[in-house]
């Protein structure tokens, strides 16, 4: 199995190295092929890049994949989804994904995915375990298994009226990629969103008991800006169905009083009677 792995990178010099190692690291009986693409940082990013794609030249630092390729792409700044669509424009790996330039993959995480996929060949999207991290990269919180249904991935449900898909932690397939790519680079925070409407439209997502990414929490990134992604997502969202205005419902209310708890599990299951319960209710 080989995976083409790519990193949009703009003024990451704080936590890019930390990120690229992370990936470098991975240790698996997988090919890997690791683009970062540079969309005109103005800070140190491209030295601290260059400076470790020279150790992996000169073998100072080796990769823990079975083969290991690194690339470095250096385009004008067009955003985020421009970079992501840039490096896949030349993917030829069997499973594919983005890692933010400050999140980072957790030991094993891969290795992990490769394992799921290659046991699971109808599986064309899947998803592990996303656990947080600060500024500093000390561990907030693990992450929590999930399930995704994929007629509420469709109605953009995740994400809007209840939580997450947290992107850095799926990975599909590379036929499902070429299905809906590229990403509309008109939008700059909410991608994640609209490729999640996309995929569901031709496969279900998986959801694996596998720690694999960290996503980092810290000031002035993009997805603290909550009234833009919120904004992007709007134009994006299919319209409003009544699942989705009852699965907001039943999350406002838990949200609000958390320790009714036994009283939102019957809720649930009277809404939603063939659906399991959300984590965040367990």
């Amino acid at each position: 199995m080989k995976f083409s792995l790519v990193t949009p990178v703009y003024n990451m010099e704080a936590y890019i190295a930390e990120t690229i190692r992370s990936v470098i690291a991975q240790e698996g009986d997988f090919d890997l092929e690791y683009t970062l693409v540079n969309d005109g940082s103005t800070d140190r990013s491209e030295s601290i890049i260059l400076g470790i794609k020279k150790e992996l030249e000169t073998g100072t630092l080796r990769s823990g994949a079975r083969n290991f390729k690194l690339s470095y792409v250096k385009q004008q700044n067009q955003g985020m989804y421009a970079a992501i669509n840039n490096g896949f424009s030349a993917a030829d790996g069997d499973v594919l994904s983005w890692l933010g330039g400050d999140d980072k993959y957790a030991p094993g995480g891969l290795q992990a995915i490769a394992n799921w996929f290659s046991s699971h060949p109808e599986s064309n999207w899947a998803k592990g375990l996303c656990g947080f991290i600060d500024e500093h990269g000390k561990v907030i919180r693990e992450g929590i298994y999930k399930t995704y249904y994929r007629d509420w991935l469709q109605k953009g449900i995740y994400g809007r009226e209840t939580y997450f898909v947290e992107q850095e932690s799926t990975f599909w397939r590379a036929q499902l990629w070429r299905k809906v790519a590229p990403i509309p680079v008109h939008l700059r925070s909410a991608g994640d969103y609209w490729l999640g409407i996309q995929f569901a439209k031709h496969a279900s997502l998986d959801s694996i008991h596998e720690r694999t990414t960290y996503f980092r929490i810290r000031p002035g990134q993009i997805s603290s800006q909550n009234a833009k992604y919120r904004g992007e997502q709007q134009s994006i969202m299919p319209k409003r169905s009544l699942t989705a205005y009852k699965v907001r419902l039943f999350s406002i209310l838990s949200n609000k009083i958390p320790s009714l708890s036994p009283v939102w599990h019957v809720l649930y299951k009277c809404m939603f009677p063939t659906r399991i319960l959300p984590p965040e209710t367990k």
